[in-house]
């Protein structure tokens, strides 16, 4: 690793302030970035990790871009008439709360085009335009402020607070973001008199959304670049990780190699929400006591792009990617799926399996027979799985993986003994036909049968990794809590099960 001197001022920085900072701990949070996102606030539509508003002034026009790409990559069918796409670049202009609603058609299809290859290509241009404007209009200007360079020089956290604020108040309201810097360049500021300033003049004579929406925005860009503060001048583990992926790779934006990394997935999350990213970085950076802490996405969408974060009690970091795999922190840096990734010499690593072996969520036969992925549950909820999707036509996917995990655990949570049959649920009043999925104890003519469901959206969308870890939790805390008779009995259990015997 490089050796590299904070400063806040200088151009690389101030991108990873904006697009962590401002972008993720501010504006994205834990929702997708490449959807359609409707603001609390004013700004009305956006769109990206640093947050493109298609209702503020000099951004509208992209909306023609959106739509154009958005007709070029649907089908014949799914394209829109040019009454409905005038209709769209109207309401998705619109700033504030009333008169731009999108249906959730319109929604849908939109967003599936910005989850696609071109979609993603267009909302990564908008994030560099947004960089490149807030650098040329913020960056830039401040800079060249010679007090602001001195600080830079001394305190440099003490500067980026009031780089990260006065972007982000620039991102809500150009007007009063240029008022801030015409306020900087007029004699020196602490970050403090900053902060209050954009709580008092910074948003006088706006509507009470407006100041509400700005005033939580600064809080929320002060708790994201503390964060940040933290892991560029601390000495950790975690700082040198993001010390690699920002100055010494350039990964500002944290999406290089973002499937295969740890890292990278850990510190995205921690960005996206900066509370539980400090008890993460205060764990792991400097000994405090462990605090449990959970970071995962808002709806399906979300985890469909960022990883689902977690650190115990105890103090174990665990990453589950949306592709499935389960990063563990150890001692010695991440096991994946349990295999170390950078293991000593002779030791068969990770990423020398072929990607068919238990990677991306799939239930290989790698696994090792005493633990969770042998479970008998498991085995069981595969086969029945299996007979499913036979009966429907369907081949066998990662979908029917994460189906099979999902239902093993909720067999094991509602108490069912073994899993017979899994169905699919009929429509009623309330839901369609196929919402959840019904796993089965006995036979389906037996009034005696038990049964266990949930939505089948959540069962095809959780990965297999976090399945597996909650029905091994389960399983441990079953074991601490049950005598040695007691633990005899349930492994007898078992085999009278498949002998079809009863007690």
């Amino acid at each position: 690793m490089t050796d590299h001197t904070y400063n806040p001022l200088e151009r690389s920085t101030f991108e990873a302030i904006a697009y962590n900072a401002v972008g993720r701990a501010s504006e994205t949070n834990a929702y997708a970035v490449y959807q359609l996102s409707h603001s609390t606030g004013n700004s009305g539509w956006s769109v990206g990790a640093v947050q493109w508003d298609f209702g503020q002034t000099n951004r509208g026009h992209k909306v023609d871009e959106l739509l154009a790409g958005y007709q070029a990559w649907a089908g014949a069918d799914e394209r829109f008439s040019d009454r409905e796409i005038a209709s769209l670049t109207t309401r998705l202009q619109t700033r504030g709360q009333t008169g731009n609603a999108l249906t959730s058609e319109e929604l849908s299809r939109l967003n599936g085009y910005l989850r696609s290859d071109p979609g993603r290509a267009f909302v990564d241009g908008l994030s560099q335009e947004q960089i490149q404007r807030k650098w040329d209009s913020v960056g830039q200007p401040l800079s060249q402020i010679p007090w602001l360079r001195d600080l830079s020089a001394s305190d440099p956290a003490q500067a980026a607070e009031i780089v990260a604020m006065t972007s982000k108040l620039y991102n809500q309201n150009e007007n009063r973001g240029s008022r801030l810097i015409d306020h900087l360049e007029a004699g020196a500021q602490s970050s403090d008199q900053i902060r209050d300033w954009i709580g008092s003049q910074g948003i006088n004579g706006l509507k009470a959304s407006a100041q509400s929406a700005i005033v939580s925005g600064r809080d929320n860009a002060l708790a994201g670049v503390r964060l940040m503060n933290d892991l560029e001048l601390g000495e950790g583990r975690l700082s040198q990780a993001w010390r690699e992926q920002v100055h010494d790779r350039g990964n500002v934006s944290l999406s290089q190699d973002f499937n295969g990394n740890p890292d990278v997935q850990l510190l995205d999350a921690m960005m996206r929400a900066p509370a539980s990213g400090a008890r993460i970085f205060a764990h792991i950076d400097e000994g405090a006591q462990a605090r449990a802490a959970t970071i995962t996405g808002i709806d399906a969408n979300a985890r469909l792009e960022m990883s689902r974060v977690s650190m115990d009690q105890r103090g174990q970091v665990t990453v589950v990617s949306p592709a499935g795999d389960m990063f563990s922190m150890t001692a010695d840096g991440w096991s994946r799926n349990g295999v170390p990734m950078q293991a000593a010499p002779g030791v068969r690593r990770e990423a020398d399996r072929p990607d068919h072996m238990g990677r991306g969520g799939a239930l290989g036969a790698q696994m090792d027979p005493v633990q969770p992925g042998a479970h008998p549950l498991l085995r069981q909820s595969q086969d029945a799985v299996q007979r499913l999707d036979a009966s429907l036509g369907l081949p066998h996917t990662p979908a029917s993986d994460c189906m099979s995990a999902s239902v093993a655990c909720l067999a094991r949570s509602e108490g069912l003994g073994r899993v017979d049959h899994v169905m699919l649920s009929g429509a009623t009043p309330t839901e369609a036909a196929g919402a959840r999925v019904i796993a089965v104890e006995g036979d389906l003519m037996d009034p005696a049968r038990r049964v266990a469901h949930m939505p089948t959206e959540v069962a095809v969308r959780t990965p297999v990794a976090e399945s597996l870890q909650r029905l091994e939790q389960m399983e441990r805390a079953q074991a601490q809590s049950v005598s040695p008779t007691q633990v005899a009995q349930q492994e007898v259990a078992p085999e009278l099960h498949r002998r079809g015997l009863t007690m």
